[in-house]
């Protein structure tokens, strides 16, 4: 998230699962076998209506950018 935050592309972190919240700890009721790993590795990208095609693709380069130097 550094890098992309250092590039001023606002990105953070998925929202709590649902079903790891207090409130709806017995409510599961389906089997969720990739959502934890998911949560701990994933992250929302900017998205918008008004969203231009170049700021598109500024956070999409920077997103490759990112992987090619690791």
């Amino acid at each position: 998230m550094s890098y992309l935050l250092a590039k001023k592309i606002q990105i953070r972190p998925v929202w709590k699962l649902i079903h790891t919240l207090p409130m709806y700890k017995d409510c599961q009721t389906y089997q969720i076998d990739n959502a934890l790993s998911c949560y701990g590795c994933c992250v929302n990208i900017p998205c918008s209506v008004g969203i231009k095609a170049e700021e598109i693709e500024y956070i999409a380069d920077n997103i490759v950018n990112y992987f090619m130097r690791n």
